[in-house]
Parts: C-alpha cells; sequence; structure tokens
C-alpha cells in the first residue's frame, strides 16, 4: 500500500506539473483544447492526491509500522481521534493534507468560475494554482516521502508527543492549514488579473471572499493554538513569542491589513496597489510560516527538526515573490486610484494609518522572529529576544489599532470636519472617562489597566453609538421595531457590520489580555490529605492522591476541592505524568473558568507520602477571551455571508 501511495504522489506531480505547462502553452497559443487539457490535469491532480491521502489514513488505522511516518505518530494505545490527527501531526502528513486543501480549492475555484470574466480569468488563475500545487507534491515526492519504509516492522509505533494528545490537536493545525490554502487563492487572482488584464475591480471583487475566509481560518487557528498552550502546557499562559507562533501571526496580521485596503478599494476605487500587494505579501508569509516551522533554521519548541525542506521552501518564496511583485510593478499603471487621498481627516486616511500599524506590527514580529538566524549568520550562534522585546514594541501599535478602530467609523469619506469629528467623539469620550473614574473609585492602580481598559470603553462606546444612531435613523423612517430595524439594517450591509462585530470580538478578547496581564496572581504551596490554602476569596482543599499505572503511561493526579464562602464550589484534578514512550513527565492543569477569573492549578510534584506541591494562579477575565473568539467567529461569518442586496451608501 505504501508503495501505491508514492505512486499516487508521483502522479500528482505530474499531472500539476503538466496542468502548469499545458496552461502557459494554450494561453500563449491560444489553444482552448489545450486549456481544457490543462484543466483536465488539474482534476486528475485532485484524484491522485485523494488517493495518497486516504491510502496514508488507512495505513495509519491500520498500524503499518513499517511505515516510517505510522511508526512516528501512532502507537496502539492512542485514542481513534489521535489516529485519525496524526494525519497532519508530522511534517509529511500535514504537507500531504495541505496538498488535499489546495486541489480541493481549486476544484471549487473551476465550478465558480462560469461567467464571462471568470472565463478570461480562469486559466491564468488555474495555472497558478497548478504551480502552487506542483511545488508541494515536488516537496512529498522528493525530501517529505510520507509513505517512508522502515527496513523492519515494529510491533509497537512511538506514537503522538503526549503534550499533542489534546483536543487542541484535532482542530489547531487543520484550521491553520486551511487558512494557508485559502491564502493561495487571493494570490493566484492577483497574478491571474495582472496576466490577463482584466479590470483590477473585478478580480478584487471575486478575491474578497476567499481572502476574508483565508483570514477566519488562520485566526480561529491561532486562537486555538493560544486555548491549546493555555490548558495544556502547564504555564499559565496562552502565548509566548515563540517563532512558530509568530510565524503565522504575521501573514495574519498582513491578511488583516488587506481587508481593510481591499474594503476601500471596492467603495473608493482607491488602494488598488495596497490590495494587490497585501494579497501576494500575505501568501508569501504563509509560505515563510512554513519555512520557519520546517526548516530548523530557527529554534522553537514546535518547530520540526533542521532538514533541508527549509531549503525548498525558501527558494520557492524567493520566486514567487520576485515574480508577483514584479509583475505588480509592470503592470502597476493599470491599478491606479480613482481618487487620490484628499484629506488626512478622512476614513480613507483612517484605513491607511490602520495599514501601516498592521504593517509596521507584523514587521516588528518579524525581526523578532528572525533575529535569532541573523545573529547565528553575523556572530556564529543564535541570540533570541525575549518576551520583553515584543511587549514593549508589539503593545504600542497594539493600542494605536485599538483605538483607531473608535475613530475610523465616524470619520467621513474624502474629508471631515474637526467639528463633526469632535460632536462624534464626545459620547464615546463620556463613556471612556465614566469607565476611568470607576475604575479609579474601585481602587484600580495598574497603569495598563487604566489606559487599556479606559481605550476598550472608548471604543466599545463608539460602535455602540453608531449602532444606535444607525437603529434610530431607521426607526424614524419606517416606524419598525428597534430590533427589527437593527437586524434589516446588518443585513442590508453584511460586510460594514460585520465588521464593527469583528471589533467589537477584539475588544472582548482584549479584556481577557489585559485582565490577565495586570492582575494575574500566582502562589506555590506544599500540602498534605486534608489541608487547605486560601488563594484569594477561594479556599482550595487537598482531598486525596491518586496513583495508577495505564498503558502509556505512569499517572499522578490530585483532587482538590475548591470553596466559595464556605461552599463547595468545584472539583479539580491536575496531573503531572511519567509517559513510557517519551520517558518525560507532562503537566495536565486543571482549570475553573469563571466571569471573574480562571482557577488554575497545576500539581508540581507528589511525593510516595502524598504530600503535593501545587502552583495556584489565579487569571483575571481569562474567559473573555475565548467568548470574544467566538463572537469573532460570528462577525466574519457574518460579513462573508452572501446577500441578496448591499447597501452602497452606508456612513
Amino acid at each position: 500500500m505504501a508503495d501505491i501511495g508514492y505512486g499516487a504522489l508521483l502522479l500528482a506531480l505530474l499531472s500539476a506539473g503538466y496542468s502548469v505547462v499545458a496552461f502557459v502553452i494554450g494561453v500563449r497559443r491560444r489553444y482552448p483544447e489545450l486549456i481544457r487539457s490543462a484543466e483536465n490535469g488539474i482534476k486528475l491532480t485532485a484524484l491522485w492526491t485523494v488517493v495518497a491521502s486516504a491510502i496514508l489514513l488507512y495505513l495509519l488505522l491500520a498500524h503499518q509500522f513499517q511505515v516510517k511516518y505510522v511508526y512516528e505518530h501512532v502507537s496502539t494505545h492512542m485514542p481513534l481521534e489521535y489516529v485519525l490527527a496524526a494525519f497532519w501531526a508530522g511534517q509529511e502528513g500535514s504537507l500531504l493534507f495541505w496538498l488535499l486543501l489546495l486541489v480541493t480549492s481549486s476544484l471549487v475555484l473551476m465550478a465558480s468560475l462560469k461567467d464571462a470574466v471568470g472565463r478570461l480569468l480562469r486559466p491564468y488563475l488555474l495555472g497558478t494554482m497548478a504551480l502552487v500545487q506542483t511545488f508541494i507534491a515536488l516537496v512529498l515526492v522528493l525530501p517529505s516521502n510520507p509513505f517512508t519504509l522502515l527496513p523492519t516492522a515494529p510491533q509497537e509505533g512511538f506514537g503522538l508527543n503526549p503534550l499533542l494528545e489534546n483536543v487542541g490537536m484535532i482542530f489547531h493545525p487543520p484550521t491553520l492549514f486551511i487558512g494557508y490554502a485559502l491564502y493561495t487563492v487571493p494570490f493566484a487572482f492577483v497574478v491571474a488579473g495582472l496576466l490577463s488584464g482584466q479590470s483590477s475591480d473585478a478580480w478584487m471583487a471575486r478575491s474578497r471572499r476567499w481572502g476574508l475566509m483565508a483570514w477566519l481560518f488562520l485566526g480561529i487557528g491561532i486562537l486555538l493554538g493560544a486555548w491549546w498552550a493555555y490548558v495544556e502546557l502547564g504555564w499559565g499562559g496562552y502565548w509566548g513569542w515563540d517563532p512558530v507562533e509568530n510565524s503565522s501571526l504575521i501573514p495574519w496580521l498582513v491578511g488583516t491589513a488587506a481587508l481593510h485596503s481591499a474594503a476601500i478599494q471596492h467603495r473608493r476605487g482607491t488602494f488598488r496597489i495596497w490590495t494587490a500587494a497585501l494579497s501576494l505579501l500575505t501568501f508569501g508569509l504563509c509560505i515563510f510560516a512554513t519555512f520557519v516551522t520546517r526548516s530548523g533554521v530557527i529554534q522553537s519548541v514546535h518547530a520540526f527538526n533542521r532538514s533541508s525542506i527549509g531549503t525548498y521552501f525558501a527558494i520557492f518564496l524567493a520566486l514567487m515573490m520576485i515574480g508577483g511583485f514584479g509583475l505588480l510593478w509592470a503592470r502597476r499603471r493599470t491599478l491606479a486610484s480613482d481618487h487620490p487621498l484628499d484629506s488626512l481627516v478622512s476614513r480613507e486616511a483612517g484605513f491607511l494609518l490602520t495599514n501601516l500599524l498592521l504593517v509596521g506590527a507584523a514587521l516588528v514580529v518579524l525581526l523578532g522572529t528572525i533575529f535569532p538566524a541573523i545573529t547565528e549568520l553575523i556572530q556564529g550562534q543564535q541570540v533570541a529576544l525575549d518576551v520583553s522585546f515584543f511587549n514593549r514594541a508589539f503593545s504600542p501599535l497594539a493600542l494605536a489599532l485599538i483605538l483607531l478602530f473608535g475613530v475610523c467609523p465616524i470619520l467621513g469619506w474624502s474629508r471631515t470636519s474637526w467639528s463633526r469629528l469632535g460632536r462624534q467623539l464626545i459620547a464615546p469620550a463620556a463613556i471612556a472617562l465614566a469607565a476611568l473614574i470607576g475604575m479609579l473609585i474601585f481602587g484600580a492602580r495598574e497603569p495598563l489597566a487604566l489606559v487599556g481598559f479606559t481605550s476598550v470603553a472608548f471604543v466599545a462606546g463608539n460602535i455602540a453609538t453608531e449602532f444606535v444612531r444607525a437603529t434610530a435613523a431607521r426607526v424614524r423612517s419606517t416606524q419598525e421595531n428597534p430590533l427589527v430595524a437593527l437586524a434589516r439594517l446588518a443585513s442590508k450591509d453584511r460586510r460594514r457590520y460585520g465588521g464593527m462585530i469583528v471589533h467589537l470580538s477584539v475588544l472582548v478578547i482584549s479584556l481577557g489580555i489585559i485582565g490577565s496581564a495586570a492582575y494575574e496572581s500566582e502562589q506555590q504551596v506544599a500540602l498534605m490529605p486534608g489541608e487547605q490554602v486560601q488563594a484569594g476569596r477561594y479556599t482550595l482543599q487537598y482531598v486525596a492522591p491518586i496513583n495508577e499505572r495505564l498503558a502509556a503511561k505512569q499517572r499522578f493526579a490530585t483532587q482538590v476541592d475548591v470553596y466559595v464562602k464556605g461552599r463547595l464550589a468545584k472539583s479539580l484534578v491536575p496531573e503531572k505524568n511519567f509517559h513510557f514512550n517519551i520517558e518525560q513527565w507532562v503537566s495536565v492543569v486543571a482549570v475553573w473558568s469563571r466571569p471573574t477569573e480562571d482557577v488554575y492549578l497545576i500539581l508540581a510534584g507528589l511525593n510516595a507520602e502524598g504530600l503535593a506541591t501545587f502552583q495556584i494562579l489565579l487569571n483575571p477575565l481569562m474567559i473573555w477571551m475565548w467568548i470574544g473568539s467566538g463572537i469573532l467567529v460570528f462577525g466574519a461569518v457574518f460579513a462573508w455571508w452572501p446577500t441578496t442586496r448591499t447597501s452602497e451608501k452606508s456612513e
């Protein structure tokens, strides 16, 4: 079966490569038959990719340990869901999964490009998609073959790293890879639009929806990764500015700028070059993220070992960026703006500043991420920047972006008078001032909390004011119920109101970030069974130890009861287990999430007499980070969802 799987990969490579060549010749020599043949080549690439994926999945489920990939990622002790997740857990499998997503995207594109403009873009667009597929298939066939065999078949597999046996493994990597794969489509639209000479507004409008969906999935992947780190790694945090974490954040930030730029391009016929350049750059940064993860050039707890695959990705990245930006430079006059920037006090200027801040934030993270590689090149050894660098450099940019969320919606197109701007800022400024006074009255003195929560209140006040103002205007004109009026307003302009919901979600997420950063408390205690400790307003009582030997690990756990005002409120069971396959200790934290704070309990040690050492953290407002993540998903889907009527003149 492994040989058949490798053969399917080889056929996928040949089919994708044939499609690229056939598209080029067919377009240049105007052979429609050859173009149709190239499209059939894409269908064959999809077929062979599905065959290879099905075979790898079968080998994993059948525990065929003679296949190296199966041996390294599966064991007979693993639950079924993690055996399935092993498909994308390793380097080779994740690349095959990426190729599967690429061919699926190509088939959806092929089915959707039926109108006149779509037919003109079709060969260029599908040819670009086929080129990316050819590269991924080449990597799978040469340095990263998932069907490599071992000399002999072991009786048992190594299995996943225990840290990966978490529900996050089922959802986090796939959503990231869906985002990476979908960002290929806006890149292909830019290349296709520039090569075909079609009106930029025609192909940018199609690209925008793909870009929004790619941004959504990549964002979900990042948030799921943060949640996974929080509940699994046992350190109380969710983001450590690790290079692999950063490498997914960088394209998401640039992709966010691309969405803002596309909105202005659609509305005002400007920022076309910005939109095209950011789409090219976002795709390039997705390739860069894969390079960081798989090259081993930059040390990370998430990265794979150093290998030759990084060279493949580095060369491909260079070629794609040189080709893409070279084409953009050559055709830049076709993307000229319809309206120049008339005033610095306008919505266009606000969006431009937003883009600059987003790209600046991405650049800060990028420089901090590649700094170890730069120092290794110059000094011969890697020197990594610590978390404080990223916090100091990134936080002011993030705060400025949040404040812009509060100003941009009330700016008018073309220009805004200072008097009008001042009038519209009165209500949100009053809300922010009231929030600041309230915090001071209740004893808040942390600068981060005062500045952060006041800024959140200002922007939230502005968003609420905009909703109220628009709803009230519709109620006056239609006499509708306010809730009905708001629903109909939003349904007529999903992009605008979906964007406002996304902005609201960022504020809710910020509550968790600011609260946990400013007011986190931590203590470490050693208790015998029956003893208690006070942590904030909670009383924690250590009930009993748990010690049992399982097939894959020796389990050490404790039951800890949490009391609030003398009443039992929650029982927590933190663990610290010894896993036989990696011969290492792995902690399993216990978390009780409440609207005000999380009780986060880590079992640091447990001796034979039952003496347990606990690390207790109270993380204020953390649950709002995950609630905000759900609001973000809703807002993005709402903005993406098709509508038959779109307001063209909403303020």
